[in-house]
């Protein structure tokens, strides 16, 4: 979870991502319930892609991530779009605020790498006391139709002039852990390359179980949408979109 080699290639690897539907989407759903959102706490902020885009729009965001390296890209893109942010190095699982923000987000599956429920119950618990009355908790989980059908036992390449990766992955169906391996070859000269590599390890939790989860934690809605789109999941769905409110 650290990405600390990672933060130097991170952005190359991810350029293909639609950041602004991402954000366009995070908006949408704050427009639709209503609520008042002038900060933002991003958990797993990663390079400030997210988070940027929603301060350029006028939202106070603080970023954290347990990676320093990766808030450093973000302070770099910060001050490339002009914009002010927060920074915070710190675990998720040590948040600890008061009623400090009006909505929260984690996106990118951060949350499928807390791969035991008493984490995922702990950290829902600190983002409810963390968020105002009807506060909104936005964030995102991989699904088992993903963890099953697209990654399961694939082994990806990515192959250019300036980095060249390999990708393994072995997900189990009993533990619902998905183990990936990643071998990095990132060019320094000519005829050098350095190598690094990243092992990172993910579990799904069906939406029902997170559902429970966060209603005994005390948020009272919750709703469950599909793919940056508002219809709820379907069998062969790559993300599902959770929503929850404290009030």
């Amino acid at each position: 979870m650290m990405y600390n080699n990672l933060a130097s290639v991170y952005d190359k690897l991810m350029e293909d991502m639609p950041y602004v539907e991402w954000a366009d989407f995070i908006e949408k759903i704050i427009e639709n319930e209503e609520i008042q959102v002038k900060n933002i706490l991003d958990l797993g902020s990663g390079t400030g892609s997210i988070s940027s885009l929603l301060s350029a729009r006028g939202y106070q965001v603080t970023n954290l991530d347990f990676s320093q390296e990766m808030l450093d890209k973000a302070k770099e893109k910060y001050e490339i779009s002009g914009v002010n942010g927060t920074f915070l190095n710190s675990d998720i699982r040590d948040i600890d605020f008061q009623e400090e923000y009006d909505c929260i987000i984690s996106t990118f599956d951060t949350l499928n790498y807390f791969t035991e429920e008493y984490e995922l119950e702990n950290i829902f618990e600190r983002v409810f006391k963390a968020l105002k009355n009807q506060g909104l908790f936005l964030f995102d989980l991989n699904t088992l139709y993903k963890f099953e059908k697209i990654l399961g036992k694939e082994i990806y390449t990515y192959n250019t002039e300036e980095i060249v990766y390999i990708w393994e992955n072995e997900y189990n169906k009993n533990t619902e852990i998905l183990e990936i391996d990643l071998s990095f070859f990132i060019k320094k000269e000519e005829d050098s390359y350095r190598r690094f590599n990243e092992y990172h390890v993910q579990k799904y939790y069906c939406p029902e179980k997170i559902e429970g989860m966060l209603k005994r934690a005390g948020f009272s809605v919750v709703r469950i949408f599909q793919d940056l789109e508002f219809k709820e999941p379907e069998d062969k769905g790559i993300r599902n979109f959770f929503a929850a409110i404290k009030g």
